[in-house]
């Protein structure tokens, strides 16, 4: 599946959310696709769900975090499809037929029905459809069947990840592993993979690259992103832009919060004995076209311009003052030139 794009051009993020974390945090309707998984289409739609996430919690989860998440998920996706395209356009319905002899066809049912049920599409958590009529139908021409083993490995994927472990309610496997033959079909799926061909710049089993970002840097989202961009560029061509504005986020979000999620600092400029002082807005303030000068500097560059000491405001040649007029210039504005304030001090 390839990373679809919004609007104003910000690749969505998407992720599964378990049934239960969807109900607890009330996460609005609007964000989950067809397929049930959340949508997040923009920065700001990253940092309300980080919000709701974090209601409840004593220590604060990161969005830009979030933001990693979603789209090393997606990452993960973009290297599925275009493996797909390059080798296989079977792949999930050979893996459904290699599964099928591996385990017994009611177990492999349980799976993909308990999957579902976890984390129901759209049309099942909406009751429009039965766990099982979902199974048995299509989403854009794709049997379900196929996108749910796509989804399960993803979903191990993530849970084998640590540095997912912060957001780890939204997407824990343990009912699967608990109640159903999860754990062998995993197994056996890895298994598959052995047979087919390797991808890749190290030519490895797709399950085995689509590890290494978690194996690498198993405890940084950070570092996994950084892995993907350089050794997954090649092979994510535009899509590497969107790794890139994600560790930017990161950055971003480092410079304002320090190291970790915490509440930002509003200085406060104004000590006991002084108080904000500006004139008000006038008419013609709107109309203001201003030059700055750092005063001794021009004034010195003015002395060395007419070979003379110029050290005081009246020293500044009127037609100096003329030509800043030509030039259109109706406000100067002198840097430089005033006593600090003690808070400026500060």
């Amino acid at each position: 599946m390839e990373a679809e794009k919004s609007d104003n051009c910000f690749p969505m993020r998407d992720f599964h959310v378990l049934l239960n974390a969807r109900k607890k945090y009330n996460i609005d309707k609007s964000l989950f696709q067809l397929s049930g998984e959340v949508v997040l289409h923009d920065f700001n739609t990253i940092r309300t769900v980080t919000q709701l996430l974090n209601n409840n919690r004593d220590e604060a989860l990161n969005a830009s975090d979030l933001n990693a998440l979603g789209l090393i998920h997606e990452s993960i996706h973009y290297v599925i499809s275009l493996y797909i395209k390059q080798n296989n356009s079977n792949l999930f319905k050979n893996a459904i037929e290699y599964l099928s002899e591996k385990l017994s066809s009611d177990k492999l049912e349980n799976i993909f029905l308990k999957y579902i049920h976890e984390f129901p599409a759209n049309d099942v958590f909406n009751k429009l459809k039965t766990t099982k009529s979902y199974l048995n139908s299509n989403t854009d021409g794709v049997p379900n069947r196929e996108i749910v083993v796509e989804e399960l490995l993803l979903l191990w994927l993530e849970n084998q990840n640590p540095a997912f472990k912060p957001f780890n309610e939204l997407f824990d496997d343990n009912d699967l592993k608990k109640n159903t033959e999860y754990q062998k079909f995993i197994n056996e799926l890895k298994q598959y993979f052995n047979t087919l061909p390797t991808f890749g710049t190290d030519n490895q089993n797709l399950i085995e690259m689509l590890r290494m970002p978690a194996i690498v840097a198993p405890n940084s989202l950070q570092k996994q992103l950084e892995y993907i961009r350089d050794n997954w560029g090649d092979l994510l061509g535009d899509f590497l832009q969107n790794v890139l504005k994600a560790l930017d986020f990161i950055s971003e979000e480092k410079k304002s919060h320090g190291f970790g999620p915490g509440e930002i600092k509003i200085p406060e400029y104004f000590g006991e004995d002084e108080y904000e002082r500006f004139s008000p807005d006038r008419e013609w303030m709107s109309k203001v076209v201003m030059i700055a000068k750092n005063v001794y500097v021009w004034m010195d560059q003015l002395s060395k311009q007419y070979q003379r000491n110029i050290v005081h405001l009246n020293d500044i040649p009127d037609e100096e003052l003329d030509k800043l007029a030509e030039y259109g210039f109706t406000a100067l504005w002198l840097i430089g030139l005033w006593e600090r304030s003690k808070a400026s001090k500060e």
